[in-house]
């Protein structure tokens, strides 16, 4: 099952996806507000996104599924297994959003985008970051609207799994772009560390999407993984 990241769709994985198709069934579905799929309750939460992603898989009965998920797609899927564990055959976390600390996030952000070193301020309780971390801010709303965009970036923030990683229970493969931009490799380390048992692996000279730069070797790493942690339904395609 791929679930993409924030502002993506399932057609971010077309190369994995074609590749992965050859000896396995492969699922995958645009979040609601991205894509093709629409939203008309405007609900682009965290937890929103895994009871969708809960719905989805009871309904074509593909559990426990392998979950690969990007960005904010393994923010949602860590969501899932930490609710649904026995429905989680493995997961495989491709740079990944929410995981990380926000002080320091927010920190290292300042400082690549506007080039300003914060030093030891603690910006949780700056009044600008505690407006954004309230999707429901009157400010907010007039500023951003419904945009999926920024509401589930928001979201993502909000919601942030940091500490909560600790106690996944599926066997868990980590794969991480040493030059992401988005997410220092560092957070890779991080959920290492902090995931029992997970597996480490980086990518060299690749960004934010190592599965669309590197196809190739992110998916041998994962039909590797996936091998030893469980079977894995035959070929069948593709699902919308």
């Amino acid at each position: 099952m791929l679930v993409h990241g924030l502002g993506g769709s399932m057609e971010d994985f077309a190369e994995l996806r074609e590749r992965a198709s050859r000896s396995r069934r492969v699922l995958s579905f645009d979040l609601p507000g991205f894509g093709q799929s629409s939203n008309p309750q405007q609900d682009y939460r965290v937890v929103r996104y895994a009871q969708l992603l809960d719905g989805f898989l009871a309904i074509v009965g593909a559990t426990p599924a392998h979950l690969i998920c990007h960005s904010l797609g393994g923010q949602v899927c860590i969501a899932f297994a930490l609710e649904h564990p026995s429905l989680v055959a493995s997961l495989t976390l491709i740079d990944t959003a929410g995981t990380y600390e926000r002080t320091e996030w927010a920190r290292w952000e300042v400082k690549r985008a506007a080039r300003m070193n914060l030093g030891k301020l603690d910006v949780r309780f700056f009044p600008g970051v505690a407006t954004l971390n309230n999707d429901r801010h009157p400010i907010l709303q007039r500023i951003v609207g419904g945009d999926p965009m920024v509401l589930a970036a928001l979201d993502s923030i909000q919601r942030n799994l940091h500490q909560r990683v600790r106690h996944l229970e599926s066997p868990t493969l980590i794969i991480w772009g040493v030059e992401d931009p988005v997410f220092s490799v560092f957070n890779a380390f991080y959920l290492r560390e902090n995931i029992a048992g997970s597996e480490l692996r980086l990518v060299e000279g690749a960004g934010h999407l190592p599965f669309a730069s590197h196809p190739d070797l992110v998916e041998k790493w994962i039909a590797a993984f996936q091998a030893r942690t469980g079977p894995v339904a035959p070929s069948q395609g593709t699902a919308p």
